[in-house]
């Protein structure tokens, strides 16, 4: 792990140390991220493994971001802004699963083993970079 992951790790976690509601609070890091990438030659889409370690950081909602009824958001560290919104009731059991415009992002709040989807890029008509992604990462409670 470079310098700079850990120096922004420490950040994250010294970000978090003063906030009341760190009990509820998880420093996710996706380990697989894979994705798709128009080729214009081509004319089709390629698969693509891109590289891991983004950071998100997943927390009960007690500013009240977000739309009525959130109970937990995603965010990014060190960012201002809530990247996906969950319900405060749990699915299926031990998971939540949140929704944004983009995408969404679920987890297993027993085993902290989370899964990213950027899906809004599918529908882009390849003249941008964008590309739908996949992200798989465990998460750990602070």
């Amino acid at each position: 792990m470079g310098k700079i992951a850990l120096a922004g790790g420490a950040l994250v976690l010294w970000q978090l140390a003063a906030c009341p509601a760190a009990a509820q609070t998880y420093l996710c890091t996706n380990s697989l991220l894979t994705g798709f990438v128009w080729n214009k030659p081509a004319k089709k889409w390629l698969a693509r493994e891109m590289k891991g370690g983004v950071q998100l950081v997943l927390k009960k909602n007690v500013e009240k971001a977000g739309p009525p009824g959130t109970g937990w958001i995603v965010t990014r560290p060190g960012k201002l802004g809530v990247l996906y919104a969950c319900p405060d009731a749990l699915a299926y059991g031990d998971s939540l699963i949140c929704n944004s415009s983009e995408g969404d992002f679920r987890i297993n709040l027993k085993t902290l083993r989370f899964m990213e989807s950027n899906y809004s890029t599918w529908i882009d008509d390849g003249t941008t970079d964008f590309t739908p992604t996949l992200a798989l990462g465990q998460c750990a409670r602070l």
